[in-house]
């Protein structure tokens, strides 16, 4: 009984401090007095910009549309790693290598989509190993003719 009075009691609590009040302003801010950088966010939304103008020079795209296209980019790969993931575990392994990306990527891609990917794949690895074996032979030109 004496806890459920103790219970029912209202204690009384610090008013809420107003929009433009210090004390608001004290949260964001560390202990000598300067404010907190806020953690990096990375986004593919550069490299996206660049293959556009590489395809399209003329057309722009807005900062929503970038964003829409950079969280369906994370959840492709997310789909990808996690499929890759757990074939590597069926198969008691544990690193994901090339084939069980490909494997991923044709149990999630629906038909042509998925060997078309494929072979994309296989040209951007063919032309990071030709820039490794000799430097110079690839160029924006060759790069742009390839997306």
């Amino acid at each position: 009984m004496r806890t459920a009075s103790v219970r029912a009691q209202s204690f009384p609590s610090a008013p809420a401090p107003k929009k433009g009040s210090k004390k608001a302003v004290t949260k964001a801010q560390k202990e000598d007095g300067k404010k907190r950088k806020r953690g990096r966010k990375e986004s593919c939304s550069i490299y996206m910009y660049k293959v556009l103008k590489q395809v399209h020079p003329d057309t722009g795209i807005s900062s929503k549309a970038v964003g829409i296209m950079n969280s369906f980019a994370n959840d492709i790969f997310e789909r990808i790693a996690g499929e890759a993931s757990r074939l590597a575990h069926y198969n008691k392994r544990s690193t994901i290598t090339s084939r069980e990306s490909q494997t991923a990527l044709r149990l999630l891609l629906p038909g042509e989509l998925a060997q078309a990917r494929l072979v994309r794949g296989h040209q951007s690895c063919h032309q990071v190993h030709r820039l490794q074996v000799s430097p110079g032979c690839l160029t924006p030109k060759s790069l742009s003719r390839a997306a």
